[in-house]
């Protein structure tokens, strides 16, 4: 497989994992992927993948917001990123491939930022940082406590997110909210005051221990170069005190650990297999689960069964070996349609008493004519855990569109539970238009009592899934003078805009057409002369603000004109409005936090 961009080295692919799916995923910086896979032609940026163990399918999942360094998953399967620029948490809610349409303008995205806190708590203050200053600007790693060695607090809960900025191991500690999770700040598992130390991977060992990755090198940046300096191999720039020696590996044990006895696998094992595949380490679980299925043995399958139907919940209300069950059953072809014992034994695990495994079958079976029916007989669209529900709905969205479907869509669009959550709506209006003649039916015969939300959906589906990136200004009347049209774009890996200066006339009507092919997220934003340093203090302070990205880490006070939205990378926005009445210099700059010190230039008014 060829097409990883290597032009700039701390921007490629890392973090390749085994997925529950049986697929390799990993995520990739803003480097790319340009190339060709089978005989399909790909080119992506940062974000998330998976591709096939054997290179012949890759899927580009989700785009990020920043170079992208961190992937985890739970023990239930859900997955979680940390980015660079203050996004060190991240949750995958919906994949990419169902957002091809969006009636409504709905806005949610695959992947959302949900870290609840801005700050890292170090213990020594020498940090060298370019932006999100205090904060976690180079977030690396995102993986759960997925064994039982350390306390139970622990357990499927705490996420260890490294920045080597900072010196820390932080603890991010996972909430579900929903179909999706909140991030709640758990302090640090660990903190060092010697200026060396980097840390950029932290992952639970097949012993249940932490083992961490330590950079350890006085330089930590890649880039931006700093003036004076050049760019070398790798697009880093050049420091004699750069060192490639002294990289350190740390393994963190509790001291009440269970003791360790290490195992050994092999394919040809079946019966060691099956075991490790019910240990309460994810490690042993998930190497067990990929053996089962290179060996592609059928003996496996009647224990695999039994495991599936093995209702025991452990002491936080999980049954990790159904999950890993069933997805080996899938990697197996047991649930391709041509083992009735197998689909039969995957439909019977959606009334499991857990939640992960109702939403494994969910996930495992094939999206065929009869999946609609086990749906419904299943009641999942109504599973008390939302993440269930947010399953049922895409399973209905992969389902050849019949009119069936789209009634069991419409009746869940009723639902206030399911509206009132993020990802279940997203996933309505996705579900909607696959299945548009069934949902329209159905609002059509219950036009009086449905709902907004249906209104909605049906309005989309009459016109058209029709959105456009624009923020226009109703009174811009021109003044009697022509439009002016002006682009701006920021300059790649410079936090500077292509234009420090261009001129309007008073009340001239403007058309900014402002396009960010820069690897992290930039806006624009119009003040009054002289407003700068309040402006972008203000905005610094909107980073410690759980809404700060919602804003756009946009102020909220009059020394504001006009702001575009915050661009992810190889975005595009045009923005309309008229010049202020009053002549002088109105400055422009970004305010992602820290940018506005260095990105920005001015507006001259002239009359």
């Amino acid at each position: 497989m060829t097409g990883w961009g290597n032009s700039d080295t701390h921007a490629g692919p890392s973090n390749l994992k085994y997925g529950f799916d049986n697929q390799i995923w990993g995520v990739l910086g803003y480097s790319g992927f340009d190339g060709k896979v089978g005989d399909k032609k790909m080119k992506f940026s940062q974000g998330v993948y998976r591709f096939t163990p054997d290179g012949k399918q890759l899927e580009y999942l989700a785009s990020t917001s920043n170079n992208t360094w961190g992937l985890g998953f739970s023990e239930e399967n859900d997955v979680f990123i940390s980015t660079a620029n203050n996004t060190h948490s991240a949750f995958l809610g919906i994949p990419k491939r169902y957002f091809t349409k969006d009636f409504g303008g709905n806005k949610t995205q695959p992947v959302k930022k949900i870290d609840g806190h801005y700050d890292m708590h170090v213990v020594f203050p020498n940090l060298r940082q370019v932006d999100v200053f205090g904060g976690f600007t180079a977030a690396a790693g995102h993986n759960l406590y997925t064994a039982r060695s350390f306390p139970k607090s622990y357990w499927n809960k705490v996420a260890f997110v490294c920045e080597p900025t900072g010196r820390v191991v932080h603890q991010a500690i996972m909430q579900q909210n929903g179909a999706g999770f909140i991030e709640k700040d758990g302090w640090n598992f660990l903190a060092s005051a010697d200026e060396w130390a980097g840390p950029v991977h932290a992952e639970v060992g097949p012993d249940g221990a932490v083992w961490i990755a330590d950079w350890y090198d006085f330089i930590i940046q890649h880039n931006p170069t700093p003036r004076g300096f050049e760019n070398g191999a790798g697009n880093a720039y050049i420091n004699p005190l750069r060192d490639r020696e002294k990289g350190r590996i740390y393994r963190i044990v509790y001291k009440d650990a269970k003791p360790y006895k290490p195992i050994q696998l092999s394919r040809n094992d079946i019966p060691g297999l099956l075991s490790a595949l019910k240990s309460d380490n994810m490690f042993w679980r998930t190497t067990a689960q990929r053996l089962l299925v290179e060996s592609k043995s059928q003996t496996a399958l009647p224990e695999l069964y039994k495991i599936v139907n093995n209702t025991t919940v452990d002491d936080i209300g999980l049954n990790g070996p159904a999950v890993h069950a069933l997805w080996t059953l899938h990697g197996l072809g047991a649930l391709n349609g041509s083992n009735q014992e197998a689909l039969k034994e995957a439909i019977k695990a959606l009334s499991h008493p857990v939640a992960a495994v109702r939403k494994a079958a969910l996930d495992v079976l094939p999206k065929n004519a009869s999946m609609g029916n086990t749906i419904r007989q299943s009641n999942t669209l109504q599973d008390k855990d939302l993440r269930v529900r947010l399953a049922a709905v895409l399973a209905i969205s992969d389902l050849p569109a019949n009119e069936e479907a789209g009634e069991m869509i419409y009746q869940a669009s009723q639902n206030n539970e399911n509206l009132k959550d993020e990802w279940i709506s997203r996933a309505l209006f996705t579900a909607a238009s696959t299945h548009q003649i069934g949902y329209a039916k159905a609002y059509t015969k219950n036009k009086l009592e449905a709902s907004a939300f249906s209104a909605q959906v049906a309005r989309g589906l009459e016109k058209g899934a029709e959105t456009e990136i624009k923020s226009v200004d109703s009174k811009a009347k021109g003044n009697g003078l022509p439009t002016i049209e002006i682009e701006l774009k920021v300059i790649e890996q410079k936090m500077q805009f292509d234009k420090k200066t261009f001129t309007v006339k008073v009340g001239q009507k403007v058309i900014l057409k402002f396009s960010n092919p820069d690897f992290m997220q930039h806006n624009w934003v119009l003040i009054k002369p002289g407003s700068a340093e309040k402006v972008g203090e203000a905005s610094d302070a909107l980073a410690r603000d759980p809404k700060g990205p919602e804003k756009n880490y946009v102020p909220e006070i009059p020394e504001v004109l006009k702001a575009t939205k915050l661009l992810n990378p190889e975005e595009t926005v045009t923005l309309e409005f008229t010049a202020p009445q009053n002549p002088g210099s109105y400055p422009y700059l970004c305010t992602f936090p820290g940018h506005w010190r260095i990105m920005n230039g001015i507006m001259k008014v002239t009359r």
